[in-house]
């Protein structure tokens, strides 16, 4: 899908399950998601999942509250008048969210009182694990480790998003520590700190299932989580995971006027699974299938080109070979992954470099069978 078409249209989209990392799922005590008791009664939109919830891993990296403090020359007059924001009437008028599964990121869009729509935030994201592992071992029921693809709207903000062991000696008490990597691989262990950290917003998904009928989930969440590492992968049972000071920014800007609680005007939220998109630049941009869709590389990159208005030839047969040669690659990376993932918390960091290696870029007129013929004739 053309990347500036993602402004299109404010209908419903996104999503989120109850579920972090693997350790848990490996240990006698996992744990589970569960709203913070400071909610009112009114506003408990985690008891549906809490029924159904995953087993949790939530390694904890640890994380110093010290602020430092400077002392600052003060500004002159004239200066601070230039800086004090201009008065306007523009007003918040609508809010949209829209992830992009394979390509693991989630943007903001607000719609103003003058009729602009712009992207007020965007981050990357971790997504629901997939086929990263065999899920539910021995187990009757589980939530499926996919991130839903569909449409639906945001339910409630969560105020200290609680994580309690499922089972084991210590079922039913909350996860005070978490042992995990920050983003360069350094080992941590951190105290979870509920209150200033941890924050969720849940949904509500339309989700058409294998069988035909449209599902609604209720199971899904945008949420904190301390295992930065696993940001940009597949990684989460299902849920929207986002790194600590950007899950507080985002919390900020969505329904700005409500702290916590049920979110009274719908705001529509979209898990979209786009694996091709097209530039401004004309520049192709591949993400890994990882949840195995049936594709069509090439009538995709079609559709993107006739959006984009983009005209040429393409060499169908050059385009074909170098996308199941891609196809692979992605695959092996995948399964490297896989591989790194699925051992022990003290040893699963997956490193920067190899999540790039779930994406890749590719100038569409290397494909184009008029500038193929024209180069030849040189």
């Amino acid at each position: 899908m053309k990347l500036r078409n993602l402004l299109a249209g404010l209908p419903l989209i996104a999503g989120c399950c109850f579920n972090d990392s693997l350790d848990s799922e490996r240990d006698a005590n996992s744990s589970s998601y569960e709203a913070a008791p400071a909610l009112t009664e009114e506003a408990q939109p985690l008891e549906t999942i809490l029924e159904q919830a995953p087993e949790l891993q939530i390694p904890v990296p640890e994380i110093s509250f010290q602020e430092e403090q400077s002392i600052e020359e003060p500004l002159p007059e004239e200066q601070i008048l230039q800086e004090m924001p201009i008065a306007t009437d523009r007003k918040l008028v609508s809010q949209k969210v829209v992830v992009n599964i394979p390509e693991y990121h989630l943007w903001l869009y607000n719609t103003y009182s003058d009729g602009n729509t712009e992207v007020d935030f965007d981050t990357t994201v971790g997504v629901g694990r997939g086929y990263l592992y065999s899920p539910c071992p021995g187990r009757s029921y589980c939530t499926p480790p996919f991130t839903p693809i569909g449409e639906g709207w945001l339910n409630a903000k969560v105020w200290g998003l609680q994580i309690k062991y499922t089972h084991g000696p210590k079922r039913g008490q909350v996860v005070q520590w978490n042992d995990g990597f920050d983003e360069e691989g350094n080992y941590r262990r951190e105290r979870i700190n509920y209150s200033r950290i941890m924050r969720g917003v849940t949904t509500r998904v339309n989700v058409m299932q294998p069988y035909g009928k449209m599902e609604l989930m209720h199971n899904y969440v945008l949420h904190t989580t301390y295992d930065e590492f696993t940001i940009g992968m597949p990684s989460s049972g299902g849920c929207a995971r986002i790194k600590k000071q950007e899950m507080l920014d985002l919390y900020s800007r969505i329904d700005p006027n409500n702290e916590s609680g049920f979110i009274r005007q719908r705001i529509p939220i979209e898990f979209r699974y786009d694996v091709v998109q097209l530039d401004e630049n004309n520049i192709l941009h591949l993400h890994a299938n990882i949840y195995d869709k049936p594709i069509d590389w090439i009538e995709e990159i079609k559709k993107d080109m006739q959006e984009a208005g983009f005209s040429c030839t393409l060499d169908e047969h050059a385009l074909q070979y170098r996308i199941n040669e891609q196809d692979a690659e992605f695959r092996r990376v995948q399964q490297e992954i896989r591989d790194i993932y699925t051992r022990e918390s003290d040893e699963n960091f997956v490193s920067r470099e190899l999540k790039a290696g779930l994406h890749a870029e590719w100038r569409l007129r290397e494909f184009c069978i008029e500038d193929i013929d024209w180069l030849s004739s040189l």
